[in-house]
C-alpha cells in the first residue's frame, strides 16, 4: 500500500502508512515531485513524500534541496566533490 489522497476542506492531505516512509502532510506539487523524484532517480512517490516532510519540518525549500542533491550527485563522480568537503 502506497501514498494516497484524504479528503480535507480546500487541499488534499496525503498520508503513507508504510512502516518505512510514514508520513502525514499536503500532497506534493510539481515542484516538489520534481526535484525530490526524477531529477535523483527516484520513482517511488512515498520515498518522495517522506523528503518532502523532512524538508517541511526542517524549513528546507523542497526545490532548492533537490536542486542541491542533483548537484552534489552529478559531482561526486567527476571528482568536483570530495568526502572533505562534506561531513563524511
Amino acid at each position: 500500500m502506497g501514498a494516497r489522497p484524504v479528503p480535507y476542506p480546500a487541499r488534499t492531505i496525503t498520508e503513507c502508512p508504510m512502516v518505512l516512509y510514514a508520513c502525514h502532510g499536503e500532497s506534493n506539487e510539481y515542484g516538489t515531485t520534481y526535484p525530490l523524484g526524477s531529477k535523483l532517480g527516484i520513482d517511488d512517490l512515498a520515498a518522495v513524500l517522506k523528503m518532502q516532510t523532512i524538508c517541511d519540518q526542517l524549513g528546507l525549500d523542497t526545490h532548492s534541496t533537490g536542486n542541491t542533491i542533483a548537484w552534489a550527485m552529478e559531482c561526486w563522480p567527476k571528482g568536483l566533490l570530495k568526502a572533505t568537503d562534506t561531513d563524511a
